[in-house]
């Protein structure tokens, strides 16, 4: 196996799979071993190219989200949600707050019974929004404080919101940039876009344990990406929270949680910087599951 393979199939067991289409495309294609895993793309990922194939993705994938709703008590002990919920706390003029791929709703009802606000949630399949409904009822201080709306792409909602969460969404996109600007453009000059993302191989365990579900990350963002990304934007943080490493390749587990101001005046999040992104080093070898 040569090491060109080899970066590509690590970053596939991290589910940075745009990554390595492009790698393996650009870089090592002819080879017999490049030729498999493309192949092992088209057959795992599908929605990378078609977007049929990713609307039923996610229609699959929020029926079993819904069939399998974790304990939602849980989610307050989380580091992830102290820092968000600490966010949000000091910015008391942020009213309003849209909470985009929402699942089934359980983060914006923790945030919402804490601090109150109005929330605008959207996601992609109708199973999610039926379910945070569902939960929202159940659960929220005041559920009149929410909007709920199943929508495919962002909404035009210019410069009409104080806040933005994107909570693991922009690894499941086939565009991150253009959601990050999207998600942007919707907050006041000044308002707060808010995301995160896991780093490390997260998908792995369960393509192991649930091998009939579909595979949805599209990306693995780093600290790296986001600080190309994202350098220019005011107040931006961005903060790393590490988790024991995942069980079947050993590679550590984590999350990126990161915020930042909408300039007042306008330029574009950049790109991300593909010429390092492309450019192999050295890693372990890792086995992919359901290879043939």
């Amino acid at each position: 196996m040569t090491a060109l393979i080899a970066y590509a199939r690590w970053l596939l067991a991290r589910s940075d799979v745009v990554t390595a289409y492009r790698f393996l495309t650009t870089r090592c294609e002819g080879e017999g071993e490049g030729a498999e895993l493309l192949r092992y793309i088209e057959r795992y990922w599908p929605h990378l190219t078609d977007p049929n194939a990713y609307a039923n993705v996610y229609e699959v994938s929020g029926r079993f989200e819904t069939a399998h709703i974790v304990d939602s008590a849980l989610i307050p002990q989380s580091p992830r949600y102290q820092m968000i919920l600490s966010v949000l706390a000091d910015r008391t003029e942020c009213e309003t707050v849209v909470d985009y791929g929402c699942s089934y709703g359980a983060w914006a009802v923790h945030l919402h019974n804490e601090l109150g606000k109005r929330w605008w949630l959207y996601d992609i399949d109708a199973a999610s929004i039926a379910a945070a409904r569902n939960h929202i009822q159940a659960f929220a201080q005041v559920p009149s404080a929410f909007e709920l709306n199943v929508t495919a792409t962002f909404p035009t909602l210019v410069g009409s919101v104080d806040c933005v969460l994107l909570l693991e969404i922009l690894e499941h996109v086939r565009d991150p940039i253009s959601l990050l600007r999207a998600a942007e453009r919707a907050v006041r000059p000044g308002g707060l876009v808010l995301i995160s993302v896991p780093i490390g191989p997260w998908e792995y365990t369960r393509w192991v344990t649930e091998p009939v579900r579909p595979r949805e990350h599209l990306w693995e963002l780093t600290h790296q990406d986001l600080l190309d990304a994202l350098k220019h934007r005011p107040g931006l943080y961005i903060q790393s929270i590490n988790y024991p490493a995942e069980q079947y390749t050993g590679l550590p587990l984590g999350h990126l949680v990161a915020v930042w101001q909408r300039p007042t005046t306008d330029f574009e999040i950049a790109d991300f910087n593909w010429s390092r992104k492309l450019t192999p080093f050295s890693v372990p070898v890792v086995r992919l599951p359901g290879e043939v």
